[in-house]
């Protein structure tokens, strides 16, 4: 069948028509389906969107209140350190009252005790006063130690002067140690008589012994009227 039969046949045209009108028809048809399709398709994905945004927003959500209750943690852990660097301090502080506290204790009792213990000439003070006394060669000057009578520990601190003194090298007279000496001597502790040709001997004697720790400065000394006399007395403790 060729155009030119197709175009001057009423029949074969109204049968042409009648298809295209059921092309048309059908045309129509599928367009409605593909809109239909097209709208539902976008309401699904718009439900999916708005599930998969819900999702989103409630996982960002999550996260919040993750963070809200990690930085609550911390704060409370950073309060807690606080409070037990706070503690700590004061612990600190204590000790350090308290250790001085035992130190004043510690210091109380040693003063106490070096005023209520006997004078004694310790090993320590020995060996620095013959470490340091100067005695000219070839001499051996007299000294005369005397204790005063009625003080405790007078005449045994005596004692040690006078071997002290003698291993120093001078020549001691230890004859007026004993319990019936009313001596009183020049004041409290230890002081020195001497005559002018033993100030010198008097005045190394003196200082050495103070060196020495043995006893408190100063030492009263005193010039005798004999030339060559030269006493040690030993009386109370110091203050």
């Amino acid at each position: 069948m060729n155009f030119h039969d197709l175009w001057n046949s009423v029949e074969k045209l109204s049968r042409l028509i009648v298809l295209a009108n059921w092309g048309i028809a059908g045309t129509l048809l599928v367009a409605f389906a593909c809109t239909v399709v097209a709208i539902k398709a976008s309401n699904r994905k718009d439900e999916l969107t708005s599930a998969e945004d819900l999702r989103k927003a409630e996982k960002i959500a999550n996260v919040e209140k993750s963070n809200l209750t990690l930085r609550s943690q911390v704060a409370g852990l950073e309060t807690n350190a606080a409070e037990a660097k706070a503690a700590q301090q004061k612990v600190e502080i204590e000790l350090a009252k308290q250790q001085e506290r035992t130190a004043n204790a510690e210091t109380a009792f040693l003063r106490l005790k070096q005023q209520t213990e006997p004078r004694r000439v310790s090993a320590e003070q020995r060996k620095s006063f013959l470490a340091n006394i100067t005695v000219p060669v070839g001499t051996h000057p007299t000294i005369k130690i005397m204790p005063k009578g009625g003080v405790p520990d007078a005449e045994d601190f005596a004692r040690d002067l006078s071997s002290l003194l003698r291993d120093a090298g001078f020549a001691v007279d230890d004859s007026g140690i004993g319990p019936m000496n009313l001596i009183a001597g020049l004041g409290k502790g230890i002081s020195m008589a001497a005559g002018i040709n033993r100030l010198h001997d008097c005045q190394i004697v003196a200082n050495t012994l103070v060196q020495a720790g043995i006893t408190k400065p100063p030492i009263t000394v005193i010039q005798s009227n004999s030339a060559d006399f030269l006493v040690l007395y030993v009386a109370e403790r110091p203050n």
